[in-house]
């Protein structure tokens, strides 16, 4: 449960960081992916943060039990899978992601599932971590 707990209170925080600034102005944070995406290496380097990342929670982590979890494992190969094809495939992604990121619903959707995944992480991680067990 330690691990389990680590992750769920490093990655949490940092999901909702990220969701805030998406809401806080949709807009400017399109720009900032369109810029991303532009450039080919910095698509490459964008694959290898969650490459690295899922990797270092499925190799930690790989929990696939019937409680909030396997939502960690779950995210964890889903960075895997994220940095793999950005690294394999960066041209398409650059040209397939720019048309992606121009549609109205993209960025509020994925700010929501960070809020959402976001959420339960920081709730085990911090808040039910310090529940009085039973009450």
């Amino acid at each position: 449960m330690g691990v389990s707990l680590f992750i769920a209170q490093l990655v949490g925080p940092v999901m909702l960081v990220i969701a805030a600034a998406i809401l806080k102005d949709v807009d400017s944070f399109r720009d900032l992916v369109k810029q991303l995406l532009s450039s080919r290496p910095l698509v490459f380097i964008a694959g290898m943060l969650p490459l690295v990342t899922g990797l270092a929670i499925v190799l930690t982590h790989n929990v696939w039990v019937m409680d909030w979890r396997s939502l960690i494992t779950a995210f964890g190969w889903f960075a895997i899978l994220i940095g793999t094809f950005r690294i394999l495939f960066t041209q398409e992604i650059s040209k397939k992601g720019a048309r992606v990121i121009t549609k109205t619903a993209t960025l509020p959707v994925m700010a929501a599932v960070l809020l959402i995944i976001g959420g339960i992480f920081v709730y085990y991680g911090y808040i039910a971590a310090i529940a009085p067990i039973g009450k």
